[in-house]
C-alpha cells in the first residue's frame, strides 16, 4: 500500500489535524502499488472554514487508465447476451 501524501511529498510537514494542542497527520488516502503507477497529485487542504473541523481534507488524482480491467467469463457471456 502506498500513502498518497508522502510518496509525492516525501520530506514535507503538513498535518491533517491542527489545533492549539496537538498537530498531527492522522488522516490519508493510501492505494494499491497497481494504482500508485498513476498517481498525479496529493495535497492536504486546510478547510476548517468549510467543514468546521480541525481536520484537513486530503485530496489524490489518480490516472486510472492504467488500470487494466479484467471481467469473469460469466460477466463476459451476460454482456454477450444483452447485444
Amino acid at each position: 500500500m502506498i500513502d498518497t501524501f508522502r510518496k509525492l511529498h516525501p520530506t514535507s510537514k503538513k498535518f491533517t489535524r491542527s489545533n492549539e494542542i496537538v498537530k498531527s497527520r492522522i488522516d490519508y488516502i493510501w492505494i494499491s502499488n497497481e494504482l500508485g503507477k498513476g498517481l498525479l497529485q496529493c495535497d492536504i487542504i486546510e478547510a476548517d472554514n468549510i467543514t468546521n473541523s480541525d481536520h484537513s481534507l486530503v485530496t489524490a488524482k489518480l490516472l486510472t487508465g492504467i488500470m487494466k480491467r479484467v471481467r469473469s467469463a460469466a460477466c463476459n457471456r451476460r454482456l454477450k447476451s444483452k447485444q
